[in-house]
């Protein structure tokens, strides 16, 4: 007998925003947290999803698309505070190595004990300490294939499929027999260098529901500005640099990114485009890690051995045993380019350490190929004219001039455009489209798309915190 209690879901994080996605699907009586992330530009308790929405019940089951932190920084609340015993965390295999990798990394900031911050409740188990007991005492993962048909809750099932992006990232189809809905996770729908498209099931009907990002809905596509001319243009400038004597910093996301760029400039080689004898270093630490991580599944990728990324570069320690960041002369005695977390110069990281430097000779290139959050040195960095002033450090008044003009943008991004975002809800053509993971520009311009295209379908941009009733009781 079908169930006559209705389907909604609550935005606790990722409506009209680039942060902390989570959504709490209520399922006929059972909920389900779909991504459980953390939004790494912000401090404390505004850093979380609205967990507070889920009062004293907690979840029946999370399912987690892929492993970066803005999709699951926040999981050891959920393991602590929500998730009864018994009860699992659904990911793709590879996401069950790569995601205590990247909570362990998270946790670095977080020293504050249990019950001492009135700021940020849940700090206590986001400390090193309490991850590592906390994934060595529970097994909470199940680990499932592509395509693989799992029990999610009573009468609910799920079936994960390729997403692109990174390494094990997926989106998810639910079904009751009923009704039915996907979540595409972060989505490409084209493939990368060393990561493929995502593969979209072919389901025998359309889909009723369909929650979908939206990271690029404001950009407009442009159709004679392709990968590969991008690549191109990236590689004249790196080459244009390294002839000048200059080095080049890649500023990079430690998982995707890094195993992605350092297998591009491999690439970049063998087709004669820059040197063949230029060192590509990156930092030792989270991204060697991953590195053996991608190793492990080489099926999950592009046709290339992952063993060429640690082939492809030489990883240093950018800081010395009094814990300073080495000079790129420390570092290299010859040009070389440098692919250095974090992707957005997050302030104080190696990338923005080694950007400060960089930035005051105009022999040397930043170039940024990923989202850069307006609130990062980054994004500040990218955007300031020649002879400008920049804050590296926004806990002092220190400032330094910008010498170097070659700082550019590329369009390299591991998220589908906007066109292809409005070809992937055309192929599932549901009869409610929700837009998230986006900033209102963003979501506005898809959500209006899609309306025009879809005129009988209903389509939404909901804000964080708000509820939507997909279906009455019936």
């Amino acid at each position: 007998m079908t169930s006559r209690k209705p389907i909604s879901i609550t935005v606790l994080g990722g409506g009209r925003e680039i942060g902390a996605n989570s959504y709490l699907l209520d399922w006929k009586g059972s909920r389900i947290l779909l991504d459980c992330g953390l939004d790494v530009t912000k401090k404390g308790y505004e850093s979380l999803p609205r967990f507070d929405a889920l009062g004293k019940r907690g979840v029946d089951a999370v399912i987690v698309t892929h492993a970066h932190i803005d999709h699951v920084g926040s999981l050891p609340i959920i393991m602590d505070a929500y998730l009864g015993r018994g009860r699992r965390v659904h990911v793709t295999v590879p996401s069950k190595k790569l995601i205590p990798l990247m909570l362990m990394d998270s946790a670095k900031m977080q020293v504050c004990p249990r019950g001492q911050s009135e700021d940020y409740p849940y700090e206590w188990c986001l400390d090193r300490q309490s991850v590592s007991k906390m994934f060595a005492s529970r097994s909470v993962f199940a680990a499932h294939t592509f395509g693989e048909k799992f029990r999610i809750a009573d009468g609910l099932f799920g079936s994960f499929f390729p997403s692109g992006h990174i390494l094990g990232a997926a989106g998810v189809v639910l079904w009751d027999g009923g009704h039915s809905l996907v979540y595409t996770g972060d989505i490409a729908k084209h493939k990368q260098t060393i990561h493929n498209g995502c593969m979209l099931p072919d389901l025998a009907d359309d889909i009723d529901f369909l929650l979908i990002e939206s990271t690029r809905g404001s950009i407009e596509s442009d159709p004679n500005n392709d990968r590969k001319a991008e690549t191109h243009a990236l590689a004249e400038e790196i080459n244009d640099t390294l002839q000048r004597g200059g080095h080049v910093l890649l500023p990079s996301f430690a998982l995707g990114k890094t195993q992605e760029l350092i297998v591009l400039l491999e690439s970049m080689k063998w087709d004669g485009l820059i040197p063949v004898d230029t060192p590509v270093l990156y930092h030792h630490g989270l991204s060697s890690a991953i590195n053996k991580v991608y190793e492990m599944y080489p099926e999950y990728l592009n046709g290339y051995d992952p063993k060429i990324i640690s082939i492809a570069s030489r990883r240093v320690t950018a800081f010395n045993v009094n814990d300073e960041f080495k000079t790129a002369q420390e570092l290299t005695r010859v040009p070389s380019i440098f692919v250095f977390t974090s992707g957005m110069l997050s302030r104080g990281s190696p990338s923005a350490r080694l950007a400060e430097e960089l930035v005051q000779s105009e022999k040397n290139g930043i170039f940024f190929t990923s989202y850069v959050a307006p609130e990062e040195f980054g994004y500040e960095l990218a955007g300031a004219a020649t002879g400008d002033f920049v804050q590296p450090d926004l806990k002092s008044d220190r400032r330094i001039r910008v010498i170097c003009p070659h700082r550019r943008r590329f369009s390299l991004s591991s998220h589908a455009t906007r066109d292809d975002l409005l070809s992937i809800a055309d192929h599932f053509n549901p009869r409610v489209a929700v837009w998230v993971h986006g900033e209102p520009e963003s979501t506005e311009w898809l959500n209006h798309s899609f309306s025009e295209r879809h005129p009988e379908a209903l389509s939404l941009q909901p804000a964080t915190e708000q509820k939507i009733i997909l279906t009455d009781s019936q």
